[in-house]
């Protein structure tokens, strides 16, 4: 289905009855992510999924937009199909809008679920000095005469070498990603009166279980649970025991 928001052609889908719960996709994905997981949830939940601006069938925004754009258009998405969640569900960057609504009140959930939620800033760490370093010495590096038509090139190589593939797979969203991975959400988390479950799994190395302890720490009535076995993709991964355990929550 689509719906036009904002100017902008948005694809979403709705399957099953009872209570709405609104599913959020992860950066460079799409609402298909979450077809396991709805199938099994959809049959005693109302399933809303949304590819969000800039991913799957939904188009790009003009301008670069930062967290808050995007929870900011979620929550006008819901009013234009008139449905208030009792539940949010976000996958790592949905899991930053997610913990942005909640924060600033724009949909008012019953309960949250954050799977391999990501949120915490990395600026201190070694991989995001070693990118900002990157970003900037390549710049400086490549504007030199002789050099710049080996600049898309050359930093590619460079951004691979610090790991940073999403930051390569981005595309016309790139600032929007650097806006994104340059927020730290704690303080908002902190704001979350809401119920949440966090769900991680152990082998996640793109939001590690480590984030889910900063997160849990934040928010002040939370709990977290790891998953063996689990990677970045738990919701895929283990679907039946994600469901099982987003089940008893919601009950």
């Amino acid at each position: 289905m689509k719906v036009i928001l904002q100017n902008l052609s948005i694809e979403y889908v709705e399957t099953g009855e009872g209570r709405v719960l609104l599913f959020l996709h992860g950066w460079g994905d799409s609402l298909q992510s979450f077809d396991l997981l709805a199938n099994d949830l959809s049959k005693k939940y109302h399933i809303v999924r949304l590819d969000l601006p800039g991913f799957g069938k939904s188009e790009l925004p003009l301008n670069a937009w930062f967290v808050e754009d995007y929870a900011e258009f979620v929550s006008a998405f819901c009013k234009k199909l008139s449905i208030e969640p009792y539940g949010i569900v976000g996958h790592s960057l949905g899991g930053r809008i997610a913990i942005k609504l909640c924060s600033l009140r724009l949909l008012h959930p019953k309960k949250l679920i954050l799977l391999a939620s990501a949120g915490i800033r990395e600026s201190g760490s070694a991989r995001n000095r070693l990118y900002a370093g990157v970003s900037k010495v390549g710049k400086a590096a490549l504007s030199i005469p002789g050099l710049r038509r080996y600049q898309k090139t050359a930093k590619n190589k460079l951004y691979k070498q610090v790991g940073n593939s999403d930051y390569l797979q981005s595309g016309e969203l790139k600032q929007t990603f650097m806006n994104i991975i340059n927020e730290d959400l704690q303080s908002d988390a902190s704001k979350i009166h809401e119920p949440t479950l966090l769900i991680y799994g152990k082998d996640d190395i793109e939001t590690p279980v480590k984030t889910g302890e900063q997160l849990k720490k934040a928010i002040p009535d939370s709990s977290l649970e790891i998953i063996p076995n689990g990677g970045h993709f738990i919701h895929q991964e283990q679907t039946t025991l994600v469901a099982g355990l987003i089940e008893g929550f919601l009950n």
